[in-house]
């Protein structure tokens, strides 16, 4: 392996000896890629499957509706006690940033719910910040040598959280210092003076829009559809072999072992191993073989965001939780996205609430600061777990099956920290993490109510 290949992988990964194995991964975006790309970096040979039809189609669809947020300080779960309440406050309410909709429940949502409950009556909210933290940190050791490689420059050196709640902000603030992220509160002045760009007050009226921040330093951005592209471009170097419209259908059994993958157009793809990231249509093929893998689409929308001509491009990402607000810099546009909607798989677009959206952004920043008339808007499914912590490890049922799924909103941040530790976890080597809190296994139901 060359010295260049090295370079670009951030730890050593201590490769085994005889490695040898091939696998099958399914889904192309950027968990998947990643995750072909650090088996190849290990000497496996590599299958990767993807039901679009071709490189542009696939990563597009599947890692292309992201905000660009690379955020290590954003560690709260969304499976939260004080997340529920917000929910519950505006459960049915389509104007919240947070809503619930009837097309949202189903069989698989009340399971989810059933593990939700769980999380929340634990109270655990401390260990899945911790957990979330810990990945987070790691992947983003693993981003320092990618993202000049990729051509990705010009990021983001930080995030702003705002908001009219002091109190959240100083133990935001005091979580920070804990898990030791370089962080400081700042006032409404302090805000400004970071970020000039802001506006401190809502149009027409005096009311303050924000009354203090947490700065972190730790936070980058960048364009997860270039970053995917270059996954596999990396990939296919290292012989990582791409098969684009095969859109797997099933997994094949024989007592403890998969043995192969079914296409919907009767293909068979045979491995030593078998690792399912595709997002929330992991537990659709994981349910085939009677594995259990709770996942609750999450719907979210995108802005992208063209400055005026004479607008000065942000230096730090803005995130303004209370209108469900995450704001990050990409080349001469802004990239917004916003809202969390139960409200199952559907990609369709609300013009009002776009427009609602748009207009809270517009507010939160000087006049004239974006050509308006030039968005273009998107929407996201968040594929999120029941404690909001990723699912990353080997099944309990099979021992060749693994799984890389559930990273909700924090996929782009957590891309590379989970290829690397799932890397480790397959060919039986110590990580630098714990792999424990990431297990399928603490979501295992008896298969009777997999449906």
């Amino acid at each position: 392996m060359g010295q260049g290949n090295m370079k670009l992988i951030a730890e050593d990964p201590h490769l085994p000896v005889n490695p040898s194995k091939t696998y099958i991964v399914c889904g192309s975006g950027v968990i998947g890629s990643a995750t072909c790309l650090y088996l190849a970096h290990r000497g496996h040979k590599v299958i990767c499957l993807e039901k679009r039809n071709s490189e542009d189609e696939g990563t597009k669809f599947a890692s292309y509706r992201n905000g660009g947020l690379l955020c290590p300080s954003l560690y709260s779960p969304w499976i939260s006690v004080a997340s529920a309440k917000k929910l519950m406050s505006s459960v049915f309410d389509s104007s919240s940033p947070m809503s619930v909709s009837l097309s949202g429940l189903n069989y698989d949502s009340l399971i989810f719910c059933a593990h939700a409950s769980k999380v929340l009556v634990s109270d655990k909210s401390k260990e899945q910040k911790h957990s979330l933290y810990k990945l987070a940190q790691y992947s983003m050791k693993h981003f320092t040598p990618m993202l000049p490689r990729a051509g990705i420059s010009n990021t983001a050196e930080g995030t702003l959280q705002l908001s009219k709640d002091i109190v959240a902000l100083t133990a935001i603030h005091q979580l920070t210092s804990d898990f030791q992220c370089d962080s400081q509160q700042l006032d409404e002045k302090g805000c400004i003076k970071l970020i000039p760009q802001l506006n401190q007050t809502e149009s027409g009226t005096n009311n303050s829009l924000f009354s203090a921040g947490v700065f972190s330093k730790a936070d980058s951005s960048g364009d997860i559809f270039k970053f995917t592209k270059f996954l596999i471009k990396e990939a296919k170097s290292r012989g990582v072999v791409f098969h684009y419209g095969a859109e797997v259908s099933s997994l094949e059994t024989d007592k403890d072992k998969i043995t192969a993958v079914k296409t919907k157009d009767g293909r068979e793809f045979k491995g030593d191993g078998y690792v399912l990231a595709m997002g929330l249509q992991t537990k659709n093929v994981a349910k085939s073989a009677g594995v259990h893998v709770p996942l609750l689409p999450v719907k979210g929308y995108v802005l992208q965001l063209p400055l005026s001509y004479y607008a000065k491009q942000l230096k730090y990402n803005v995130v303004e939780d209370q209108n469900k607000l995450y704001v990050c810099p990409i080349g001469r546009t802004i990239h917004i996205s916003g809202r969390a909607e139960i409200c199952g798989e559907d990609y369709s677009i609300d013009t009002k609430k776009a427009d609602k959206m748009l207009s809270k952004v517009v507010s939160l920043f000087e006049k004239n600061y974006f050509d308006e008339h030039l968005v273009k808007v998107h929407t996201c499914i968040r594929p999120i777990s029941p404690d909001d912590v990723p699912i990353i490890g080997k099944s309990t049922q099979f021992d060749n099956l693994f799984l890389n799924a559930g990273h909700g909103s924090k996929g782009w941040t957590q891309c590379l920290g989970s290829a690397a530790l799932l890397a480790h976890i397959i060919d039986g080597t110590k990580p630098p993490i714990d792999p424990f809190p990431y297990s399928p296994q603490r979501f295992d139901i008896p298969t009777f109510l997999i449906r």
